[in-house]
């Protein structure tokens, strides 16, 4: 029998993933050089000042791209342009999550909209809202497949604080006072992190890994920044990455709801 919270979460998440595409993030007031133009001219057009590239055309149709990391060269565009090819393309119907979990892949595509490529999502597009609304509803999957895990073996709180330090113990039953919840929801994910661990016995990595999804999850929620450098990018996409494994690897962890396990006696 599979636990309908979590089933609710899934479906949520792939609503989600097929309600939301990259034509919700990507640029479509597309600005085009010539491959005739100089390039030290276009790095200097203030209509691509928010670009690291700028799409080129010859007789109206898009053949390459010029990377401004060839600013300081001398030369016509097509000297040093990057020549079209599919590596570059992305449909604008493409899920932003299949979209994100790739976008380490290349700072930029052009995009697609049926068979003319009509924008360009970069990696700043990452932090916008859709993007974020994503992020959050994985991090937010994780927690609740963790909750359930401990649902599950320890039904009591008095069988599931013992794993949390004093200080642990003390700010999650100080939130009971003034809150009228169940305990659990009281406890915060790193604690929920922490109980799952050492009740698995599972390796540092997973502790290590969850501290980085969670890092990102609060950066996600208070606007910030997580996707301005080629490094924060890479860094980005394997935490997202992370979080989906961890999230099939706990679940499968997760007994039937009608198998029964043994309740611990003591922690």
């Amino acid at each position: 029998m599979r636990d309908p919270g979590l089933d609710i979460f899934q479906q949520t998440l792939e609503g989600l993933e097929q309600g939301l595409s990259v034509r919700h993030i990507a640029s479509f007031d597309l600005k085009c050089c010539s491959i005739d133009d100089q390039v030290a001219a276009v790095c200097d057009d203030r209509r691509f000042r928010n670009f690291d590239q700028a799409p080129v055309e010859r007789d109206g149709r898009i053949v390459g791209v010029l990377e401004f990391s060839n600013r300081g060269k001398s030369g016509t565009v097509v000297e040093h342009m990057r020549p079209l090819d599919d590596s570059m393309l992305v449909s604008a119907a493409e899920p932003l999550a299949s979209y994100v979990r790739h976008a380490g892949d290349s700072d930029y595509r052009l995009v697609l909209q049926g068979i003319s490529i009509r924008g360009i999502v970069t990696r700043t597009d990452l932090l916008k809202l859709p993007v974020r609304l994503f992020i959050f509803g994985l991090v937010t999957h994780l927690e609740a497949v963790m909750s359930r895990i401990i649902r599950r073996y320890y039904p009591e709180p008095e069988l599931w604080l013992p794993f949390l330090t004093d200080d642990r113990q003390e700010r999650v039953l100080e939130k009971v006072q003034k809150r009228d919840k169940p305990l659990l929801e009281l406890a915060e994910f790193c604690d929920k992190r922490t109980i799952v661990h050492q009740h698995f016995n599972l390796s540092n990595k997973f502790e290590s890994d969850l501290k980085h999804v969670e890092k990102l999850r609060n950066t996600v929620a208070h606007g910030s920044s997580y996707a301005e450098t080629e490094e924060e990018l890479q860094a980005f996409v394997e935490y997202v990455r992370v979080a989906e494994r961890w999230i099939k690897d706990l679940k499968e962890r997760i007994p039937p709801a009608s198998e029964d396990i043994d309740q611990p006696n003591q922690v």
